[in-house]
C-alpha cells in the first residue's frame, strides 16, 4: 500500500514541478528575474496559504511590500529563486 502511495505521491510532484518550470520560463521569456515563493498569514487569522510571485530584480523591500498588500502579517516567511 505505501509503495503504491509514494509512487503516486512521486507523480504528482513531478507533475508540479514541470508546470513550474514551464511558468517559470514563460516568465523569464517576459523579462522576470525571479521568482518568490511566499507563505500568506493573514492578519485575520484564518488558513496560511503559499503564493508565488514573478519579480524583477526583487529586493527586500518590493517583496515585503508585495507581501503588504496580500495583506499578510509576517513579511519574512519566502523564498526567491533566480530564473
Amino acid at each position: 500500500f505505501m509503495t503504491a502511495l509514494n509512487a503516486e505521491y512521486a507523480k504528482e510532484v513531478d507533475k508540479e514541478q514541470k508546470k513550474l518550470a514551464r511558468l517559470d520560463a514563460k516568465r523569464k521569456a517576459e523579462g522576470y528575474t525571479h521568482r518568490v515563493d511566499a507563505w500568506i498569514h493573514p492578519a485575520k487569522g484564518g488558513s496560511d496559504y503559499q503564493l508565488s510571485m514573478w519579480m524583477q530584480n526583487p529586493t527586500t523591500e518590493t517583496i515585503q511590500n508585495a507581501l503588504k498588500k496580500e495583506r499578510s502579517v509576517i513579511l519574512t516567511d519566502y523564498r526567491t529563486t533566480p530564473l
